[in-house]
């Protein structure tokens, strides 16, 4: 049996050194697609083929998928701060594109393109959102998931159109090891810092990292071809996480809403501040908006058609804080 090579791109990530772990796991041969000057410490000690270029290159992408056999691309700038990026929208929706073309010349068998459950409208605990639900976010005037949601539905019409493989995993709010920027689990670091004196009236859907990589490597098998799949488990308010963050890290967290006009006025105040500063705001108007509102999705697709693990989120709130005092973050 000939072992099938995967181009994965970002794979020094939160989430792409999931999957390398995964990929390697399930035998396939990895070859990384990763920039120079980047620490690579999260892929240490596992066997891979680095391949160091930059995805705005389209030489390089062309280069870097000589010889596979599929492809899954994690990257994106995820950043919502500022609310508009050219960089952004070039990275994010862009490199989709063209990457996508250049999976089409080398006879690609399937292509993982990672999404976000934002491109998806979301709902509250008794009717989340699901693939179905329109997209809500528009009206954040956010960079980052507008492109994420062009940079899908262009890649569903290729599908549809042009025959793409291409099959798209939505993740919700990761928590895990290895988020070494870190971003989603900036939220957990500032909470064993005490850096958070309250919380909104929202909350989100959390997943364990793992999990999402597992779902990720399913789907090189599994799923239907021009489908997108919600990666997600629970749905918690912020109070909720919160005491889950405080009771594996044996730390006090905030036991006081605000409410929202009190926040919204911090944030003008704190995006303010920053045009002095030069660096983005602590908390930004649309962070708070984002906040407020209970996003809540249902990942029942995923977990039918891609056998996707539900680790329990305690397990993986446990995990991230263990990682991030290990490593110095708290």
């Amino acid at each position: 049996m000939t072992t099938k090579r995967v181009l994965l791109t970002g794979a020094d990530g939160f989430l792409g050194s999931h999957i390398l772990r995964k990929l390697v796991g399930n035998g396939y041969q990895v070859r990384a697609f990763l920039q120079k000057g980047r620490s690579h410490t999260t892929i240490e000690g596992f066997p891979y083929e680095p391949f160091y270029g930059d995805l705005l290159n389209e030489e390089h992408i062309d280069q870097a998928l000589k010889g596979c056999d599929f492809l899954i691309h994690t990257v994106a700038i995820t950043d919502i701060w500022p609310k508009r990026s050219e960089l952004q929208r070039r990275v994010n929706f862009g490199v989709a594109k063209k990457i996508a073309a250049f999976a089409k010349k080398h006879n690609i068998q399937r292509m993982i393109q990672i999404g976000t459950a934002n491109s998806f409208g979301y709902g509250d605990k008794f009717n989340p959102g699901d693939e179905s639900s329109p997209y809500a976010f528009a009206k954040f005037g956010l960079d980052y998931m507008d492109s994420k949601k062009n940079a899908q539905d262009f890649l569903l019409n290729e599908a549809n159109q042009n025959q793409l493989p291409v099959v798209i995993i939505n993740p919700t709010f990761m928590v895990g090891e290895y988020d070494s920027k870190p971003g989603t689990g900036a939220m957990i670091v500032a909470l064993l810092k005490g850096q958070v004196g309250s919380y909104a009236n929202g909350g989100r859907n959390y997943v364990y990292v793992g999990d999402v990589a597992q779902v990720v490597v399913n789907a090189l098998e599994k799923g239907q071809i021009g489908e997108c799949y919600i990666a997600g488990n629970a749905n918690l308010n912020y109070k909720e996480f919160f005491k889950l963050v405080g009771e594996s890290g044996n730390v006090k967290t905030p036991k006081t809403k605000l409410p929202y006009p009190i926040l919204i006025a911090a944030a003008s105040a704190a995006e303010l501040l920053s045009k002095f500063t030069k660096k983005a705001p602590l908390v930004s108007i649309p962070m708070i908006r984002i906040a407020n509102e209970e996003q809540f999705y249902d990942a029942s697709k995923a977990i039918k058609e891609l056998n996707m693990p539900q680790t329990p989120i305690e397990i993986a709130v446990e995990r991230s804080v263990k990682w991030f005092r290990e490593n110095g973050y708290a």
